[in-house]
């Protein structure tokens, strides 16, 4: 089953999406959630990643309408992968079920560990620097009241 998915302001398809979906792709089912600046919630994506069964295609306009970064949008790939459910994304060319597609997961994959050993490594830079930086420093403590007395 082509199963496409959107994050929209309103909830709901304008009819452009829809077409490209069902004209291009013969999407049979949609899960469409509706954009928040309060909440990273997706309610119908989640609904969506629990009935996808194998051989199904899951079709998105973008990366962004599935994740809100690297990480996340990997990990749905890879819940996808484990069900052999294909993943298709308009904007970015990508299909899962293509030797190239693959190859971009895994580059995104291997980016996202970089990133992630990049951001460690200076995470343990500043802790050193700020080690080395307090060894002379004092500690600032207010004077007592006895101390403050006027003579």
């Amino acid at each position: 089953m082509k199963i496409g998915y959107a994050k929209t302001l309103t909830g709901k398809l304008d009819s452009v999406t829809q077409e490209t979906f069902i004209d291009q792709y013969a999407v049979e089912k949609f899960y469409v959630d509706k954009i928040s600046s309060t909440s990273l919630d997706a309610p119908r994506l989640t609904d969506m990643l629990k009935s996808v069964r194998e051989g199904d295609t899951v079709i998105v306009n973008a990366f962004s309408e599935v994740a809100y970064n690297v990480r996340v949008f990997l990990k749905i790939v890879e819940q996808l992968e484990l069900k052999k459910v294909t993943f298709i994304s308009i904007r970015e060319n990508l299909d899962t079920s293509t030797s190239i597609g693959k190859f971009a997961v895994s580059i995104l994959t291997e980016l996202k560990q970089i990133e992630h050993e990049n951001l460690l490594e200076r995470q343990r830079i500043g802790i050193e620097q700020a080690k080395h930086r307090c060894t002379s420093c004092l500690l600032y403590t207010s004077p007592s009241p006895r101390d403050r007395s006027v003579s």
